[in-house]
């Protein structure tokens, strides 16, 4: 895991990252800024946010896996079930590997997340 202060940046983020944590979190980043071009990217709380009218999602490296998480995880709609997490708002999607990164899914839910922050959600 990156060890960038808040005082960091994404880029200092994602190249302090190991490898293979390093290589998923740079193609979850890729897939947001293509799915949600209009999404600013911020590093906050030790790691990149991406912010449309609110903090939309976030991406977190773990020792096994990296975590795109949505901050308002709770109301969208899962029909894949790739949603993780019992907090009030909070969900994250667990991407172990590369091969197991399901696009479509995760486009989906940035889709839906993006309805949500626009809705003022």
């Amino acid at each position: 895991m990156a060890k960038t202060g808040s005082a960091g940046s994404a880029a200092q983020y994602f190249a302090g990252l190991p490898s293979p944590q390093r290589e998923i979190a740079e193609a979850l980043r890729r897939l947001v800024q293509e799915t949600a071009p209009g999404l600013r990217e911020a590093f906050k709380w030790h790691q990149p946010c991406y912010e449309g009218t609110g903090i939309v999602c976030y991406i977190r490296s773990h020792k096994a896996h990296v975590n795109l998480g949505f901050y308002q995880g709770a109301l969208l709609p899962d029909p894949e079930g790739l949603l993780e997490g019992t907090g009030k708002g909070l969900r994250h999607v667990k991407v172990r590997s590369l091969d197991t990164l399901p696009v479509e899914g995760c486009r989906a839910l940035l889709r839906a997340a993006l309805a949500v922050d626009d809705a003022g959600g």
